[in-house]
């Protein structure tokens, strides 16, 4: 096993851009040297300590990556090095005395081993590769697709101080869906949760597969999203998000692609964090603190770390997008919450070992909205538990193959009470939500070398899991006279689920065997099976292939078919189609309007949603012009049998002016279903007789119902570009990403025309991206980054043309400011100062209608203005 002590700056570069630096360290690929490593002399402060820890120490100050086996250094301790001193004459006098050396495999990489008796020659040792998001094949970059990659430094440096802010800033990732800071919902509709989820690609927060540790996590809301506000920042040590569809590795919910968190594992020592962090217009303080601790003996190491943060609401009054509402309403409730992770490996014997981690998180919220001219108070209290649990362990077959068994358990418990009184007396409980998701998982896995081929060996991974899928809600509401009746409903299912999958890597041409203008060559396929209880199989295969004619420069594409299954509450029998009575205005209709008969709920009998994606992408890094990486990549996704209704605001009164949108939603007297749907649900309980139409003389039929009717449409452009050199001033990186927007659109159902949302209110604009200057001297470091997000016009069917809106571009800057204590220093030795803002400048989002309550959009802005904070990070 190994770790990488150190990436810093020049391993972020190859990492932000598509996140193999990993995968090459481990099977020391060609890795573009830093520009700035020539093995010069660099001011050097090492105190005496355990060996392990000062390699970590020596990578810090050299920006050296430092590859250390698993266990190595950790049971003998190395003398104290200072002074001015080149890299190798400071691992010489760092590792004397204990049973260790080094080798370069590169001129920035540095490979940890153990000495040999007969052969003082520095070798390269036996490693095992680490697996990258995206494959199930040890140490090779085996998958084409675009994989982004984030440390918990480059987290904290972009002056985001939470895992979601920061990856909703992402440019493939889209603000609208499940979120806590892009919706103002609250109460019993909308996000009861509070969670935040992650919408790669615009598809939907259940369009994205949300890993921990590469593992399912059982989501929350009812089932339809897993809350990532749950994982504190200080217990992960990165964050891969892979933006292509990859359910032939996954299986389903993978279409917009997989965000795994990797939690941190193996720390020797202890580790403190504080944070206080504020808006500066409008109370809405946050006090983070984190504890960590860390161990390892011969055979094994443990970690355990604890996180609990607080948090003030923060009132609508102090932001002009929601002045309209009264005050003692909230833009982010009060929140408290604490998380525990463990984590622990033992080795057996020299091929076996057992592996554990566990994260257990706790949070209340509380949120106020006063309704109804200020007269009523509505309070929302939350309670969510999340816990997740694994257990496995990894036999090494023989010097190739590696079985992986292993199962987890990961559940989320979510309560929710509302409550509403009078504005001026506390609140009486009026609504009660309760849902508990249960994901349970066996996973046996199976990888290494299938034969050697002219281009290198080619590699085999094979994968059977079963899973059980589990969700139980109650909704219940109290009689309150004059608002609602007293009602009681349940939401239960389960469901099986077996998958086998297999994945092949074939090296064409590789080192041993390149030509002109093909110095790699290689192929990936894989496939998967899974098989419901349900509905029966869905079977995904992908293609992969990657050609470099010339260092420097490498070609890629992918194809592959996706797919999403129903979500649990989607299936549920138990809630039954409701219906109402509406006179819809329909100009050209005799008549001039038309007696409606609305339908909602779910439609019987949903089937899985089915995508096909593709990418294509260049990745150049010209050894000519050291530091540099520009990478493209283009998308396609087309989305299929998407389950949808075909109108989602709610306001029914354009139907039938728009009625070339809607399709087969529509159903007019005297067709097929109409007479039908006519006797099931225009009488009975679930039959709201709103507008007092008679049962012989509805005339049309909307059936606003969930259903297997939309397409989607989708394809763009991503692109990143880092360049990092040196000077006389110190290390600088600067880097550019973004994504831009050919289409984006539906069809609301089958045979009617496309229609293209790119750049409009709540959809995805054309150009969103992020710039990043980052400075970092011998204990000082800085970086600026600016977000920008294109202008757009507000077309919506409720806007006549003559009045719609442009909605200007959003910019902000977030600023990132850390200082290293000399490690000389007394009892402040080890400790990092920083200081973030985020929206430095203050900057509010463009006005986008919103019925004087939420006068913003908030899925391409935030209305939280400038936040300024302030940590500590104490090493013991």
């Amino acid at each position: 096993m190994i770790k990488i002590a150190e990436a810093k700056k020049w391993g972020r570069v190859s990492l932000r851009r598509r996140g193999i630096s990993i995968a090459l360290a481990a099977t020391f690929s060609a890795i573009a040297p830093s520009a700035f490593s020539e093995s010069k002399a660099l001011e050097i402060d090492i105190p005496e300590q355990n060996t392990a820890t000062a390699l970590v120490e020596l990578a810090s100050e050299t920006d050296v990556q430092i590859i250390v086996p698993r266990n190595l250094g950790t049971n003998s301790r190395s003398k104290a090095v200072s002074g001015n001193l080149t890299i190798e004459s400071a691992l010489d006098k760092l590792l004397e005395g204990t049973n260790l050396t080094y080798r370069f495999v590169t001129e920035n990489m540095v490979v940890i081993q153990e000495k040999e008796d007969d052969d003082d020659s520095r070798k390269s040792p036996e490693l095992e590769e680490i697996v990258v998001t995206g494959s199930n094949i040890r140490g090779v970059d085996v998958s084409a697709s675009p994989v982004l990659t984030f440390d918990q430094t480059d987290i904290e440096q972009s002056g985001f101080v939470t895992i979601e802010q920061f990856l909703r800033n992402l440019s493939q990732n889209h603000g609208a869906g499940i979120n806590e800071y892009g919706s103002l919902l609250s109460g019993a509709g909308g996000n009861i949760s509070k969670s935040s989820g992650v919408n790669l690609r615009g598809l939907g927060n259940d369009s994205t597969l949300v890993l921990l540790n590469g593992r399912r996590l059982a989501p929350s809301n009812n089932g339809d999203v897993v809350d990532i506000s749950m994982i504190p920042l200080s217990a992960i040590e990165r964050v891969d998000v892979l933006t292509d569809g990859a359910s032939a590795i996954y299986g389903s919910d993978a279409v917009g692609g997989v965000v795994n968190f990797t939690l941190r594992s193996n720390y020797e020592g202890a580790e403190t964090r504080i944070r206080y962090g504020d808006h500066t217009d409008g109370n809405a303080r946050k006090i983070e603190f984190g504890q960590t601790f860390g161990t390892s003996w011969r055979s094994g190491n443990a970690l355990v770390s604890l996180t609990i943060n607080d948090r003030n609401p923060l009132d609508s009054s102090t932001r002009e997008a929601t002045k309209g509402r009264i005050q003692g309403n909230s833009i982010v409730g009060e929140r408290e919450d604490e998380t525990l992770l463990f984590a622990a490996t033992q080795q057996l014997t020299d091929r076996v070992e057992l592996y554990t981690d566990a994260l257990f998180s706790d949070r209340d919220f509380t949120s106020d909205v006063i309704l109804a001219g200020g007269f009523i108070r509505q309070q929302s209290i939350t309670s969510s538990k999340q816990w997740s649990v694994v257990a496995g362990t990894r036999i090494d077959l023989n010097d190739s193959w590696q079985l992986d068994v292993s199962g987890s358990v990961s559940e989320t418990d979510l309560s929710s009470d509302t409550l509403l009184g009078i504005a001026v007396f506390e609140p009486a409980p009026f609504f009660k939500n309760s849902d508990t998701s249960k994901v349970q998982v066996l996973d046996v896995k199976a990888d290494g070398v299938l034969f050697s081929m002219s281009g290198g060996e080619a590699r085999l991974a094979i994968n059977a899991q079963y899973r059980k899928e589990s969700l139980n809600g109650v909704t219940s509401s109290f009689e309150i006279p004059g608002f609602n009746d007293e009602s009681l409903s349940f939401v239960e299912g389960d469901r099986n689920v077996e998958a086998v999958s297999g994945e092949l890597f074939l090296p064409v041409i590789g080192d041993e065997n390149s030509m002109s203008l093909a110095k790699e060559l290689s192929l990936s396929l894989a496939a998967r099976v899974e098989r419901y209880d349900e509905f029966g199989s869905s079977v995904d295969p992908k293609i992969g292939l990657m050609w470099s004619p010339v260092d420097g420069v490498r070609f890629r594409t992918t194809w592959g078919t996706s797919f999403k299954a129903p979500l649990l509450n989607e299936m549920n029998p138990t809630t039954p189609t409701s219906s109402s009575s509406r006179i819809i205005l329909a100009p050209n209709d005799p008549g001039g309007e038309l007696a409606t008969l609305l339908l909602y709920g779910i439609a019987p009998d949903l089937e899985p949603e089915t995508a096909t994606t593709f990418t294509a992408g260049v990745d150049y890094e010209p050894l000519s012009f050291p530091g540099l990486s520009v990478s493209l990549t283009y998308y396609d996704i087309e989305f299929e049998d998407r389950i949808a209704v075909p109108l989602d605001s709610g306001d029914f009164g354009d139907v039938f002016i728009d009625e070339y949108i809607y399709g087969a939603a529509i159903i007019r007297k005297g067709e097929p279903q109409f007479q039908a749907l006519i006797d099931a649900y225009a009488s009975g309980p679930f039959f709201t007789n709103t507008a007092g139409i008679d049962v012989e003389d509805f005339q049309a039929i909307f059936d606003n119902r969930l259903t297997n009717i939309s397409i989607h449409r989708q394809s763009g452009l991503d692109f990143n570009l880092d360049y990092g050199f040196e000077t006389g001033l110190g290390q600088f990186v600067f880097a550019v990403a973004g994504t831009y927007l050919f289409e984006y659109g539906d069809k609301k159902t089958a045979g009617v025309p496309f229609l293209d949302t790119t750049s409009t209110v709540y959809s995805p604009v054309d150009l969103k991206m992020n710039a990043s200057l980052s400075w970092s001297g011998d204990r000082t470091s800085a970086t600026v980054s600016i977000n920008y997000v294109d202008s757009y016009d507000e077309i919506r069917q409720a806007i006549p043309e003559p009045a719609r809106r442009h909605v200007p571009s959003w910019t902000t800057v977030n600023v990132n400011l850390s200082y290293d204590v000399e490690k000389s220093t007394g009892w402040l030795a080890g400790t990092r100062i920083s200081l973030s803002a985020s929206n430095l400048f203050q900057r509010q989002p463009g006005y986008v209608y919103g019925f004087g309550v939420s006068d913003f959009d908030g899925a391409n802005a935030d209305i939280l203005g400038r936040y300024l904070s302030l940590g500590v990070v104490k090493i013991w």
